[in-house]
């Protein structure tokens, strides 16, 4: 299974880019994503905006142990740490998946980075359909998204529902 594996080094991830899975982090990696998830720049776009505990985020990162519908990343641009890729609520009969990515907040410019290497790992898993949930006002995702592709689904009160298909995709479940 792919999330037993280090680093993924892979031709479908944008070169001179890795990424790490949440439960091989080291625990000041962890601290970092946690420190990021809870900079008011990011969580402002959470559903969840209160912060996340010490203890809520590394019981977190120990549940993704034991799932085969979650999937968290930390992603690398030439060995530098420049955000969060995820994908969960994996239906494999379907093959599609809820996607989200947050980036490190005192970066600019990598959420083409993170969203490619997104699809890219979705396409490797063997997933062929993503499904976004943005906030209404959070531009910047909305635009990154409708600029790769996405088309909205429909409209709530609290959130748009994006959705893009990758086409064909490498395997036919996890790995």
């Amino acid at each position: 299974m792919l999330s037993k594996r280090p680093i993924l080094w892979c031709g479908l991830i944008p070169p001179r880019s890795e990424i790490k899975n949440f439960v091989l982090l080291t625990r000041e990696e962890a601290l970092m994503v946690l420190a990021w998830r809870n900079h008011p720049q990011i969580a402002n776009f959470m559903f969840r905006k209160t912060a996340i505990s010490e203890k809520e985020h590394f019981s977190f990162i120990e549940s993704l142990k034991e799932t085969k519908t979650r999937f968290y990343y930390l992603v690398f641009k030439e060995k530098k740490p420049i955000g969060v890729i995820y994908i969960t609520d994996i239906c494999w009969a379907k093959r599609e998946g809820e996607l989200g990515l947050y980036k490190n907040p005192e970066l600019r410019g990598v959420g083409t980075i993170l969203l490619e290497s997104l699809e890219n790992l979705a396409s490797l898993l063997g997933l062929s359909h993503l499904v976004a949930k943005v906030l209404p006002d959070n531009h910047r995702a909305l635009s990154l998204y409708s600029r790769k592709g996405y088309r909205p689904l429909n409209k709530s009160l609290k959130f748009l529902l994006l959705s893009k298909s990758l086409g064909v995709s490498v395997c036919p479940g996890p790995l």
